[in-house]
């Protein structure tokens, strides 16, 4: 639920979990919902040209989700298997309190604001 721009202590995912902005579908709607719409209010198929579009958006997307692809790519630190994640959880908050600090980055509060 917390990506890497809010600087999180950890980032934990289920071998079942998705990353992303939005899904695949949405993101078709994004690009290509307007031609969609066309076609079917015309009760035509879809152009062939964004039809290979949606099809290859769909394929990119259903990869690039992935927790593996995330793992792989170091934007999560761990892919923890539903019965580890109590384990799991535990030894990261213990971790978490021994933080010394704030982390760096957009969504630290200057010192004036936290000693208010």
């Amino acid at each position: 639920m917390a990506g890497q721009g809010f600087d999180p202590d950890f980032i934990f995912s289920w071998p079942t979990g998705r990353m992303g902005v939005m899904e695949g579908e949405s993101a078709i709607q994004a690009v290509h919902g307007p031609a969609i719409e066309e076609a079917k209010r015309r009760g035509q198929p879809l152009d062939a040209d964004v039809a290979h579009s949606v099809d290859e958006m769909r394929a990119d997307y259903e990869h690039q989700l992935d927790a593996r692809y995330a793992g792989a790519r170091g934007f999560i630190d761990a892919i923890v298997f539903p019965e580890d994640t109590r384990d799991v959880l535990a030894m990261a908050l213990h971790v978490a309190l021994q933080n010394p600090g704030p982390h760096l980055g957009a969504f630290v509060l200057p010192a004036a604001v936290e000693n208010a």
